[in-house]
């Protein structure tokens, strides 16, 4: 009577067992974990506006003039008497508006009446800088902006998170406040982990970049190799250059700061339950057969993390399992029942 009880007490651990590993499998579902590793940042140019405030004063000192610094030019404001200006040693009844040597001049007068310039023509002269650059920033467009500004703007790519150099020695009449830091563009990186349930299933594997859908249908295949085949998949993307290693593809953005959009689905392509074979199955002597779960195709798509599948058929899976097993305890059951009355 004990050994009976303990090989029945051994079939029914042997038959849990068996049960559970389907339901198991039912459950399990592909996935593709994301991460966006390293964000996309727009470039943002360096900008410095300057204010003429009011209007700049002589310098009483012919070696000493007023000045101020915009990136790499140093531009002085002469002082204009009967017609001519002079720094210095230098004289001149015209400006000099050209940086490219780093030095330019400007006339605080006409040079026909030595008539003072307006705050709006020292504004107008200083929109007339040529060539001028700044060592962080590279070459500087120089526009008129509202009233009495002028605006310099770097041109080329930004390679520094600084503002343009600027320098007052006009006592405040000019002023270059509030400047527009640089920011250096950084391209995107996104990764994709693939998670592959070790099954004798087929699954389809999908990656979505920029409207583009990339698909590698994988059948108890390593998840070094499925992201191999996506990756190569993948290779002619005009917005991606993707690499892979031990199951991970790696997306960098072939333009930086130029942003790509991206999901994921993985889908479980036909799920097989195992079946009831008939009477006799798991009876000894009477009995029937044990209910099992019918085939079952089950086909879902996700985004982000991997695809889930439907509750409905988790549902009907277990219940089928738990069916099969109740049924078996019951036999069970009146088999011991029987073995009893012995």
């Amino acid at each position: 009577m004990k050994n009976n009880l303990k090989y029945s007490t051994l079939f029914v651990a042997v038959f849990s067992i068996l049960v559970l590993i389907p339901v198991h499998n039912v459950l399990a579902a592909p996935s593709i974990i994301t991460n966006n590793t390293t964000a996309n940042v727009t470039e943002v140019k360096a900008v410095r506006t300057l204010t003429v405030a009011t209007a700049v004063a002589s310098s009483t000192a012919l070696s000493n003039p007023k000045t101020i610094v915009i990136g790499n030019c140093t531009v002085s404001f002469a002082t204009t008497t009967n017609g001519t200006a002079r720094i210095g040693t230098w004289n001149s009844t015209v400006d000099e508006l050209v940086c490219s040597d780093g030095v330019a001049r400007i006339l605080l007068a006409t040079t026909t009446n030595d008539r003072a310039l307006s705050i709006a023509e020292i504004a107008q002269e200083l929109r007339g800088l040529k060539f001028v650059s700044d060592d962080d920033h590279g070459n500087l467009a120089v526009t008129a902006g509202a009233g009495n500004t002028i605006v310099f703007t770097a041109t080329t790519t930004e390679t520094s998170e600084t503002n343009i150099v600027f320098t007052d020695g006009t006592g405040s009449a000019i002023t270059g406040v509030s400047p527009t830091t640089a920011v250096k563009k950084v391209a995107q990186v996104s990764t994709f982990s693939i998670d592959s349930p070790s099954m004798d299933r087929s699954y389809d594997y999908n990656i979505i970049i920029q409207g583009t859908t990339y698909t590698h249908r994988a059948n108890n295949e390593s998840t070094t190799t499925i992201a191999t085949a996506l990756t190569t998949s993948m290779i002619d993307d005009s917005n991606v250059t993707c690499t892979s290693s031990y199951g991970v593809i790696t997306c960098t953005a072939k333009t930086a700061g130029t942003a790509f959009s991206y999901s994921t689905s993985a889908n479980i392509v036909a799920v097989t339950a195992p079946s009831g074979s008939g009477s006799g199955r798991h009876s000894s002597g009477g009995g029937g057969g044990g209910g099992g779960m019918s085939s079952v195709a089950l086909q879902n798509a996700g985004t982000g993390a991997g695809a889930v599948i439907s509750q409905a058929a988790r549902i009907e899976a277990i219940k089928s399992q738990i069916n099969s097993l109740l049924q078996l305890v019951q036999r069970l059951q009146q088999k011991l029942l029987r073995m009893q009355g012995l």
